[in-house]
């Protein structure tokens, strides 16, 4: 005899909930900032999309702020992208939390398809940040989201612009 288990009507709609969003110009929320628990010198940035076919949607980016790392240019991209960019002449201890919760960004996502040791593919979330400048409809998105929550930062600004934020930014 097997185990015998009362299993009740599942709810199927919910199975692709957590798999990776293909979008261009979505505008987030940066709701919780941590230190990730496996890579050291690296955050993991939680944000809520604010609109559009992913609303309430949460995104999780894993962004290394070690300026050594080759990867570093990202952190100054999430930073500029949440217009509180980096400059050589702040201090080196800083509260990353308190600067960045309730920030609002604007993200590329998209999606990486890697092979684990098995050989089974498994797809990643991709996120690029972007220059956020808000339109009229995305301040009431993002006025929107504030009516919940206790801290959101909009600018000022008036669109968004197609420019991409990469390393050549830096220079």
């Amino acid at each position: 005899m097997g185990l015998i288990i009362n299993q009740g009507k599942q709810d199927t709609s919910q199975d692709n909930k957590f798999a990776p969003i293909e979008d261009k110009n979505v505008l987030a929320s940066i709701t919780k900032v941590a230190l990730n628990k496996f890579t050291a010198d690296t955050l993991d940035v939680h944000m809520q999309i604010l609109g559009g076919v992913h609303k309430n949607r949460i995104v999780i980016d894993r962004v290394s702020f070690d300026p050594k790392s080759q990867f570093s240019w990202k952190y100054r991209a999430l930073r500029k992208s949440a217009n509180v960019p980096y400059s050589e002449d702040e201090s080196a201890t800083i509260d990353i939390e308190a600067l960045l919760v309730g920030r609002v960004v604007t993200l590329d996502l998209g999606i990486t398809e890697t092979e684990d040791k098995t050989g089974e593919k498994k797809q990643y979330q991709k996120v690029t940040y972007k220059k956020t400048e808000l339109t009229t409809d995305m301040k009431a998105d993002a006025y929107e989201y504030s009516e919940d929550t206790t801290s959101t930062h909009v600018t000022d600004t008036a669109e968004v612009t197609e420019d991409f934020i990469d390393e050549s930014d830096w220079d």
